[in-house]
């Protein structure tokens, strides 16, 4: 899904992926790494239905929330995935406490 190159990605069983997100009313994303390529997350969100059913949370430590398309579920967090934080990154320990 998404475009070629470093923002699609390969989803295994998508369909599966829809049927669980009608069934419970709610499916939550996490997307590591946009670079500023949102084409997946906007082709997972229309695949389930404009998003009708998804929330997705992208986390990316470059500063892209400015490119994000509007009017879609989409919540941007700058916090870079790495060991130690500093005062512009969040380190993945405390994305989980958060």
């Amino acid at each position: 899904m998404g475009n070629n190159g470093d923002g699609g990605k390969w989803i295994c069983d998508p369909h599966r992926l829809k049927r669980i997100a009608k069934e419970t009313g709610y499916f939550l994303i996490y997307s590591v790494g946009s670079n500023g390529d949102f084409s997946l997350e906007v082709a997972v969100q229309r695949y389930l239905e404009d998003g009708k059913f998804c929330e997705i949370h992208i986390f990316d430590m470059g500063n892209f929330e400015r490119e994000m398309p509007e009017n879609l579920k989409l919540h941007y967090h700058m916090w870079g995935l790495k060991k130690g934080a500093n005062e512009k990154n969040r380190e993945w320990e405390t994305c989980q406490r958060s």
